[in-house]
């Protein structure tokens, strides 16, 4: 059996196979120390202390806002218990400033059914967080909201009632319901010819193509003509109707497209608190309380026209932005099947670090306190510095692409003052 001998290397092609594998794990290793680099150097440079924040840092429970129309409160996630709860501290220290409305990034419909109870009706508060479509508000947080809500009401004559109002607009159900309800009760029998319709209505699980948004569209403003021909402005539950044809008509133009969904979301949501604000003075109420992401309630965004810009536009300085974020964050999220995961971030807010060095988990910090003099805090909230947010997905892209929940802008452009809390704890929502 003849043997075959191996072929001698070229040494040439030898020596240059060789410098490319040394090459490679030279950028293989430039690589790794660049992600390290640019993970971490950000926590390490929020570890510097910023001086005199503690002394303008205050108790969340000794906020004090100006009067003014409007109260907006962010959430830096919608995932952590304790953004869930200043919902209602915040909304404690405000209902002794004369803020009477509380509204929720949350269907107008589902709140419109929480609203009701709040007043005196039938349920409990266990029952009305399960209303609420969006997963991320069952949580025992919203139901102790809920709860003091409903019992600050028993105490107080009816037009000092806390009321209770959402902005948001992605479903429909309820809203449907509520219309054919009321055309119902006040004998609109025409309303009988778009019942089935209605009964029926919901949001779909794709985009509405131009054809099936069409004859939907045609239905909700012939039903909205239907409650134009009987108008009773002085009927509470008149106005709600008729705002919520409006609800239902805008949230089939959000759907039809896909690429301005986010930009034509915001712009409806601004178009509903603006409803809530005339329907609060119609009532004898100049101001309300306004809760959602901070994506949402800030004053401007980089990519596109949020809500908080359009009333920044209409209200000027009677829109007041109260922002939150967090330093270390263990974080409730949907994950890439829709399963709710909880997921570990750190901001590298160099503020929010600050609380590190005193006793108190949260603090509150009204900008217009910090005096020029103050240069290093000063400067800190009047220049471009790392900033938590996360919404509602996860992916494991996130851990390395800090960009995804880091993002940088000068706080002073986006809020009046700030919530930050250094360590976050998972909502329980399921």
């Amino acid at each position: 059996m003849k043997l075959w001998k191996k072929k001698p290397l070229d040494p040439i092609k030898e020596a240059r196979r060789k410098r490319r594998k040394k090459m490679r794990r030279i950028i293989d290793a430039i690589t790794i120390f660049a992600v390290i680099c640019y993970i971490f150097i950000p926590v390490g440079l929020a570890q510097f202390k910023v001086k005199n924040f503690e002394q303008y840092a205050q108790d969340v429970t000794m906020l004090h806002v100006p009067d003014v129309k409007i109260v907006a409160l962010g959430e830096a996630t919608h995932g952590n218990a304790e953004f869930q709860e200043l919902k209602l501290t915040v909304l404690k220290q405000l209902v002794t400033q004369g803020y009477h409305a509380f509204a929720l990034e949350a269907d107008y419909g589902d709140c419109a059914v929480i609203n009701d109870w709040l007043q005196g009706g039938e349920g409990t508060a266990e029952e009305m967080t399960q209303t609420l479509s969006f997963r991320l508000y069952r949580t025992d947080k919203m139901k102790e909201l809920l709860s003091w809500i409903y019992d600050y009401n028993q105490t107080v004559d009816d037009d000092d009632k806390i009321r209770f109002y959402g902005f948001d607009l992605q479903g429909m159900t309820r809203s449907a319901n509520h219309i054919l309800a009321y055309c119902r009760a006040h004998d609109l029998s025409e309303v009988e010819t778009y019942a089935n319709e209605l009964e029926s209505m919901e949001m779909p699980k794709e985009y509405y193509s131009e054809e099936d948004a069409a004859p939907i569209l045609t239905l909700i403003q012939s039903v909205r003509e239907l409650l134009e021909a009987h108008p009773d402005e002085t009927d509470i539950a008149y106005r709600r109707a008729l705002h919520e044809t409006d609800c239902l008509y805008n949230a089939v133009l959000m759907n039809e497209d896909s690429r301005q969904y986010a930009a034509l979301r915001d712009m409806y949501m601004a178009e509903n608190v603006e409803w809530i604000v005339a329907e609060e003075e119609k009532l004898g109420n100049a101001h309300i309380i306004l809760s959602g992401h901070n994506g949402h309630v800030a004053k401007m965004d980089k990519y596109r026209k949020v809500m908080g810009a359009y009333l920044t536009e209409i209200y000027e300085n009677d829109y007041f932005v109260i922002g939150t974020d967090f330093y270390d964050t263990n974080c409730n999220m949907p994950g890439m099947t829709g399963e709710r995961v909880v997921k570990h971030f750190v901001s590298a807010d160099p503020l929010a670090a600050q609380l590190k060095r005193m006793d108190t988990n949260t603090a509150y910090l009204d900008f217009a306190s910090v005096p020029e003099s103050e240069t290093g805090l000063y400067r800190k909230i009047h220049s471009k510095m790392t900033l938590g947010s996360l919404g509602e997905a996860y992916s494991p892209i996130m851990k390395l692409y800090t960009y995804t929940y880091r993002t940088h802008y000068v706080p002073s452009d986006l809020y009046n003052a700030m919530i930050f809390v250094y360590k976050a704890t998972p909502t329980d929502c399921q």
